[in-house]
């Protein structure tokens, strides 16, 4: 696929009206997303919202195609971190490595801006989940970003899994949060829900920092019960085959 982007805005739209259906459902293993199709494809599962509140997930929103310079308020398909901190506009349009990001703004998710990622775990037991929450222009106000989880289609309440606190430099934090972490909040779930939500205002004052997420991965495994189950349904018809 050819990423080459042009270096004006350019919307795309998340399709709001199926944001509740487009629910990925894990297997027993590693479930990945990179972002990088995000220029024509919305990643699976994933939206972007403002609005978000500690008791709501907030509004669904769009996101445009810009540069980590652009001050200009939205959510932005970037360029990743990888392309380099002081790659040119050009570069960054180029770059086939995507991230998805924002750009807050007085009166737009500052508070209340967030990324959420919405699945099943039926028959699971989540193990693990890592983030690379991305840096891509430094500015003077500062944002705390809240890394939660919630249950069920449209959580009133969310669980805290970890904070991410403004380094002040350019690059790219790996995020892991473990299961003695997760305990079974996620275990076995119909539909859950991961977030990384804005929900204090930027401290500071002056521009807002270019802020984006990439390299998400889910591992899961089967609940023991179910493999403890399978195992005994395998057990059974290894019997009648003797």
């Amino acid at each position: 696929m050819n990423h080459s982007l042009l270096p004006v805005t350019i919307a795309f739209i998340l399709n709001a009206a199926n944001a509740d259906a487009a629910i990925v459902s894990l297997v027993s293993g590693t479930y990945s997303e990179n972002f990088n199709l995000i220029t024509t494809t919305a990643a699976a599962g994933w939206d972007v919202r403002t609005g978000a509140t500690a008791a709501s997930l907030g509004t669904v929103g769009t996101y445009t195609t810009s540069t980590w310079a652009d001050t200009g308020v939205a959510f932005k398909n970037f360029a990743a971190a990888s392309t380099g901190a002081v790659s040119t506009s050009a570069v960054q349009a180029a770059a086939s490595d995507r991230a998805l990001g924002i750009r807050q703004g007085g009166s737009f998710g500052d508070p209340g801006a967030a990324f959420n990622f919405n699945f099943s775990s039926s028959g699971l037991s989540v193990q693990s989940i890592t983030i690379h929450l991305q840096m891509l222009s430094v500015q003077t106000r500062s944002t705390v970003w809240s890394v939660q989880c919630g249950i069920g289609a449209s959580p009133t309440s969310f669980i805290p899994l970890a904070t991410f606190n403004d380094p002040g430099a350019f690059g790219s934090t790996t995020l892991t949060i473990q299961s003695a972490t997760l305990e079974t909040a996620l275990d076995n779930q119909a539909q859950a829900w991961f977030r990384i939500v804005a929900l204090s205002q930027t401290t500071s004052s002056g521009n807002r920092d270019s802020f984006a997420i990439d390299n998400f991965s889910i591992t899961a495994v089967p609940e023991p019960a179910a493999a403890v189950l399978a195992a005994l349904g395998l057990f059974r018809i290894l019997r009648r085959r003797r």
